[in-house]
């Protein structure tokens, strides 16, 4: 019954972190409000699980080293990487973290400018259009 309440208390923090945002925008108080409802959401869901067997953490790290000279091998030959929304979304980044008052919920220049090329198959996007 516990949990239940503190899924309730969760709910109704981030409700009222909607409520001020819809009412005042962004404020610190509506990160903060947002944030502890959804950790007090998360809280009621946790439940404790039992460690993994060993062997569970043995095999991964043991796989990685096996394919590893696979990989080293024709390091050479692997494509030269692109750089598309990688250098877009770090130089809105920059933009948003030097803004004096950042709107968290609110559209970013990047959003506003790189989505809706996407969306009509633009070479932003993943869209071919075809």
């Amino acid at each position: 019954m516990e949990r239940v309440g503190t899924a309730y208390l969760g709910i109704l923090l981030w409700v009222a972190s909607v409520v001020i945002y819809a009412g005042n925008g962004f404020s610190t108080a509506v990160g903060l409000l947002c944030l502890l409802g959804l950790v007090l959401g998360g809280a009621a869901l946790y439940e404790p699980i039992e460690l993994p067997a060993r062997i569970d953490l043995i095999v991964p790290p043991l796989l990685m080293l096996a394919f590893a000279p696979l990989y080293l091998v024709r390091i050479a030959s692997l494509p030269v990487q692109v750089n598309s929304d990688e250098v877009a979304i770090m130089y809105y980044a920059k933009q948003y973290a030097s803004a004096a008052h950042p709107d968290l919920f609110g559209l970013s220049a990047y959003s506003v400018t790189r989505w809706p090329s996407s969306w009509s198959g633009g070479s932003s996007g993943t869209c071919s259009g075809a």
